[in-house]
């Protein structure tokens, strides 16, 4: 083990997350290793970004939270997604009972739930989900400002970077170390949302990258392009494309030509493969990253099991300074890990990535762990789960298939015949029978070559041919073997906290109509303690034990109601108090009075549950450290070397500032607002909006005639969006020359080593920057130039609009998010001459690392030459809308919706709603010159 390793560890071992989308995958996490799981609230999906997971009831989140903390895991909730202005009281009632169950942290997105956290409950600590697309540590500081004291990186960073950002930082850093990739940077994808309505910053992420698109040339040429054998802008052929098992490919997805004589490419272009960073542990420790994520809250119990084991090992063997996980990296600790079968070469480290892809896998890759490799990253061809290497096809036959294995094979096993040129007709099943050398056989090893049989109509010979792959998806055995260790677990979880065991609970409960319902608690605790002062209403019974006994009484804050349809029950009752789950407790017995026919909601009978638990957790707390309390305080995780030391749940405080309070602290600004308007423009006498021009084409801007009849227009000013510094340089000077106001347009991305061209922008001094992200705000309010937040921060609600104001921004665009009827009443809570509306202009479906031009057009490791300025590239969806490929400043690919955002026709009710600002993003596309765009959309704000 490296000093840098060792030099980490002496600071801190790092904290193990993983996902728990269920009940079941809580518990399959913590039975398997986890010092930290993180998961969204049922009923609440909305404000998480996976609205499709099970999620944990809020009924039970404080019963959670202490099974959690008696088993040394961290609790981190999920409320990373954006939430509307009319949401945010919802949102402040959740904070609250998640800082009273005890959370360990929050995740969140949202600038506006961000402050309300902060304000509300100030001791809830605060984690910046990958959501906010935190990538510099201009970002990083920009958010401490709100009280978050941990970031989690996005995907796209390199372990490199990775390391930049650990030195130029004291908050904690947390990285994705297994799961699925998105081909976007979190929270910039607007692909789910602009296409079929459903926004993955609100949860319900359709996955429209895992669609098949078609590659177009922008214009018809006779060289074909998206033969990735060969490099059309060298004029020479290439080495042959290599899949991940060293055989050489071609062809892989249908290219050629469509019939305007344009190149087209067709394929899973946009469909990355999984991280799996399993090899790059030592490296990720040794840059100091704080927390490690597993990724797949979607995902069975099953995966979050065998994933959490396999990582806890790794992390615990690097820890330990044993030698098994360290020889293992072999080839991948002195040389760069290519794809799967460099990963696999490791002993050990294959084997566990083979248990792992059989979970779950779209085929194993670093990711961006190891920089931009666009053709590692997206093969074309991926499109679900595909497991792992099983073989070779030899022959087809009817129903069977005769294959040379290159990894063992059992009955009953589930396998893939991959079809890499048409992916969606790739087939496969359980295997039913085997045959070697004639024999029937239960299983063959690899190196043999055997007939696979299969249940009728299983094969279709014409999409399975010779010298396809055959993969492995499934593997009864280790199925069981996964099973048996969750119930093994289940079972041992459950015999440590048995009857015997665990603490007796009796309840005795009186409900009748009219009255408040009425608990009472008597816990066999030993040795006998007693109840705190508690606050909630406590009601008296006469002839009460005190001997070993302790007594808690409780009520319903209102009398019962008479039930229309169903009247409560015992079975009610005792299936709703029954509900200790992984606490100390358990239901002894239940002596029930029922008087007339009352009716109790459920959720009073949660809240119930809670106050007993909580009240039964505080006596036991107090008591002296004997008996069953100091039995169950050894539960905890005792390993001096271990990330979890027992967490205490945090003392938060909430007298903290309400929403009320601080919506009337917004209101007021308003009113000081209210006859100001930003640095960087006037609006006009009459009341219309100014109109800015927003251009990305550098010779626009050597068109003085042009720049001179605009500004004459009365264009507010000109966004420069280019790609080299020196075009901005002449953009500024002649934009100046014909007494324009410089408005620069800022990258979208910003990671660390790219401040060279923010630093020559600043020194262009312009009128005011547009701003991306808030690194870009960190970096030019400090230099004093007034900065116009763009809709790729994602505002949508009045508390983050508030947040920019109070970082000194002039203005902002709302994010895509914000309908035009959301938009309308969110001004009446902001001062709306601080807005800047996109009036037309086209969102990125996808902002990405990933380059379309060196994935398809150059061979592997080359250099591209700067390729995309000379071809330009269309993608056309399976609904025939092309969609253009843009590439920006630091060569990242935004592939933008083929339906332009315009909204002209909206501008006089918004020009009421008082709206002064509007942005026209001008591109060819339109069909209008740009000074008819300009004219146009001034008169239509009439």
């Amino acid at each position: 083990m490296n000093n840098e390793v060792m030099n980490h560890l002496k600071q801190r071992k790092p904290e193990l997350l993983a996902p728990a989308g269920s009940e079941e995958a809580l518990f399959a996490a913590v039975d398997n290793g986890a010092d930290a799981v993180y998961f969204g609230i049922a009923g609440f999906d909305q404000f998480n970004a996976r609205v499709r997971a099970k999620n944990i009831p809020l009924e039970t989140l404080g019963e959670t939270v202490a099974m959690l903390h008696a088993r040394s895991v961290r609790a981190y909730i999920t409320l990373n997604t954006l939430a509307f202005a009319d949401e945010l009281a919802t949102v402040e009632t959740l904070l609250c009972k998640i800082a009273e169950a005890g959370a360990d942290a929050i995740l969140v997105q949202d600038l506006g739930i961000a402050r309300l956290a902060r304000e509300r409950c100030p001791s809830l600590p605060l984690h910046a989900s990958t959501q906010m697309s935190l990538t510099s540590a201009e970002a990083f500081a920009q958010v401490k400002q709100l009280g978050i004291n941990r970031v989690v990186l996005p995907r796209e960073l390199s372990l490199e970077q990775i390391r930049v950002l650990r030195k130029s930082t004291d908050m904690e850093l947390e990285t994705f170390i297994h799961g699925s990739l998105c081909i976007s940077f979190s929270g910039q994808c607007y692909a789910s949302l602009m296409l079929g309505g459903r926004s993955a910053n609100r949860g319900r992420c359709a996955q429209p990258c895992r669609m098949q698109y078609t590659l177009q040339d922008a214009v018809p040429r006779d060289t074909l392009l998206f033969d990735r054998g060969e490099a059309p802008s060298h004029g020479r052929s290439a080495a042959p494309r290599r899949n991940e098992h060293g055989r050489e490919e071609h062809g892989r997805n249908e290219h050629g030509r469509n019939e305007h004589g344009r190149n087209e490419h067709t394929g899973q272009l946009l469909s990355p493969t999984d991280l799996a960073a399993l090899p790059f542990l030592e490296e990720l420790i040794a840059a100091g990253v704080h927390a490690l994520k597993i990724e797949g809250r979607l995902k069975p119990p099953e995966y979050v099991a065998e994933t959490t084991r396999a990582y806890r090992q790794a992390i615990d063997a690097i820890c330990s300074n044993r030698n098994g996980l360290t020889s293992a990296r072999g080839a991948a600790t002195n040389k760069s890990v290519s794809n799967e079968a460099e990963i696999n070469a490791a002993p050990n480290v294959a084997n566990t990535l083979d248990r792992l892809a059989l979970t779950f896998s779209r085929g194993f890759s670093s990711g961006w762990l190891e920089g931009v490799h666009p053709r590692r990253l997206v093969p074309g061809n991926i499109t679900d789960h595909r497991g792992t290497l099983l073989g070779e096809v030899i022959e087809v036959r009817r129903d069977a298939a005769v294959v040379r294995l290159s990894a063992p094979v059992r009955r009953g096993d589930g396998v893939l015949f991959e079809n890499p040129r048409f992916p969606d007709r790739s087939q496969g099943g359980r295997v039913y029978e085997i045959f070697f050398q004639k024999a029937s056989v239960r299983e063959a090893e690899a190196g043999n070559k055997v007939l696979l049989t299969f249940r009728n109509g299983t094969i279709d010979p014409e999409y399975a041919r010779e010298g396809q792959e055959v993969r492995k998806t499934a593997d009864p055995r280790l199925e069981r073997e996964i099973r048996k260790s969750l119930q093994a677990r289940h079972t041992a979880r459950e015999k440590r906290m048995a009857p015997k065991d665990r603490i007796p609970v009796v309840l005795t409960i009186r409900a009748e109509t009219g009255k408040p319902l009425s608990v009472r608690v008597q816990a066999r605790f030993r040795p006998a303690m007693s109840f705190p002062a508690m606050s909630f209403p406590a009601m008296s019974f006469p002839g009460v034990s005190k001997t070993g006994t302790d007594v808690l009484s409780l009520s319903s804050e209102s009398p019962l109601e008479e039930a229309r349809k169903h009247p409560l029950s015992e079975a009610v009752l005792r299936e709703q108090f029954d509900r200790f789950g992984g606490t100390r407790y358990e239901l002894d017995a239940i002596h029930a009075e029922i008087v007339g026919r009352p009716m109790v909601p459920l959720s009073v009978l949660g809240r119930l549950r809670r106050e007993m638990t909580a009240a039964l957790d505080s006596a036991f707390e107090a008591a002296p450290n004997t008996g069953w309390n100091a039995e169950w305080n050894g539960m905890a995780n005792t390993d001096p070397d271990a990330s979890a030391k027992g967490p205490e749940p945090p003392t938060t405080i909430l007298e903290g500032k309400s929403l009320q309070r601080l919506r009337e602290e917004v209101y007021a600004k308003k009113k000081r607002l209210a006859t100001s308007d930003a640095k960087t423009s006037d609006v006009d006498t009459d009341g219309r909006p100014t109109v800015y021009l927003l251009f990305r084409d550098p010779g626009l801007f050597d068109d003085l005639t042009l720049i001179r009849r605009c500004v004459d227009a009365g264009c507010g000013g000109f966004y420069v969006e280019l790609r080299r510094a020196g075009e901005y340089e002449r953009a500024a000077e002649n934009i100046r020359k014909c007494g324009g106001v410089f408005l620069a347009a800022l990258p979208r991305i910003q990671k660390p080593g790219e401040l060279r061209l923010l630093k020559r922008i600043a020194d262009l001094k312009p009128d005011a920057v547009l701003a991306r992200n808030l690194g870009e705000i960190n970096i030019f309010s400090e230099r004093g130039i007034p900065c116009i937040a763009d809709f790729s921060l994602n505002i949508v609600n009045d508390l983050a609009f508030e947040q920019l104001l109070d970082w000194g921004v002039h203005r902002m665009t709302p994010g895509p998010d914000l309908s035009l009827e959301r938009m309308a009443e969110l001004l009446d809570r902001i001062p709306p001459e601080r807005l800047e509306l996109l009036g037309r202009g086209r969102i990125p479906l996808f902002t990405m690392e990933h380059c379309l031009w060196k994935a398809n057009l150059v061979p592997a490791e080359k250099s591209c030459e700067r390729l995309c300025e000379r071809i330009p590239l269309k993608l056309r969806d399976r609904y025939g809308a092309v969609h253009t490929v843009r590439p920006d400043a630091c060569c990242r690919n935004m592939i933008e919706h083929a339906a332009p955002v315009d909204i002209t026709n909206h501008l006089p009710k918004l020009t009421e709603l008082g709206i002064r600002h509007v942005r026209l993003e001008w591109d060819a596309r339109s069909g209008a010159d740009i000074l008819s765009q300009l004219i146009d959309m001034q008169n239509n704000t009439k």
